[in-house]
């Protein structure tokens, strides 16, 4: 192989998609301690039904909505009079699992699942639809970046870009936004009676890298 053959450069190319989310992955819990095991199961169970209801209201299908199995785990003491673990009491605890597409729903949902009975909510894990298209046309820009950066050094040398000989890519990084709620006023939040609390969520970035190595060729 001749010596300008062998010649190549090698560069680097980033590209990134924002999207905005349109959906939510939303887990509501509720977890009782009492020391009857009975009388904390009914309370988890209307809490559930409660929020299953809540879904209903708010138009969410059931299709959407999950819930766990009921997780029930005693809890002991030592009882230094006989020398053994006595149980004390019980956790019973069970989640709804919320897939909302209608994020203009979601601060009534928090709202009103914590009214509810809910006392445990997580942060809303935000998606979009079609993410692998979001993930291909980020590693598109990226290989557009190399390619643009390739010709950029090509043409400042004297020199002119030939063939690709090598790409490589490292993964499309998902950066998914936390919701923030939108604060209000004390006189807005007055007049609505404590009412729910908005969010803002933001946009989900696809970030790609990709270094690909080209033939050059002097001119």
């Amino acid at each position: 192989m001749s010596e300008q053959q062998a010649r190549t450069v090698t560069v680097s190319g980033n590209g990134e998609v924002s999207v905005e989310p349109d959906r939510a992955q939303v887990n509501l819990s509720v977890m009782i301690r009492s020391d009857q095991q009975q009388s904390a199961q009914r309370e988890v169970d209307d809490t559930v039904e409660a929020v299953l209801r809540l879904t209903d209201k708010l138009g969410i299908p059931r299709k959407d909505v999950r819930t766990t199995r009921l997780n029930i785990n005693p809890e002991f003491r030592w009882d230094k009079n006989t020398n053994e673990r006595k149980i004390s009491g019980y956790m019973v605890q069970r989640t709804v699992e919320i897939n909302l597409k209608d994020l203009e729903k979601l601060g009534d949902l928090m709202h009103r699942a914590t009214q509810a009975g809910v006392n445990q909510v997580s942060a809303p894990a935000l998606g979009a639809e079609d993410e692998d298209k979001h993930r291909r046309d980020a590693l598109a820009k990226a290989a557009e970046d190399a390619r643009l950066n390739a010709e950029t050094l090509a043409r400042t040398l004297g020199a002119k870009l030939g063939k690709v000989r090598r790409i490589t890519s490292s993964d499309v990084i998902h950066q998914p936004p936390v919701p923030m709620p939108r604060m209000e006023s004390r006189a807005m939040m007055a007049d609505a009676g404590g009412a729910a609390e908005t969010y803002t969520p933001g946009e989900i970035k696809f970030s790609a890298g990709v270094t690909v190595e080209f033939d050059l060729e002097v001119r």
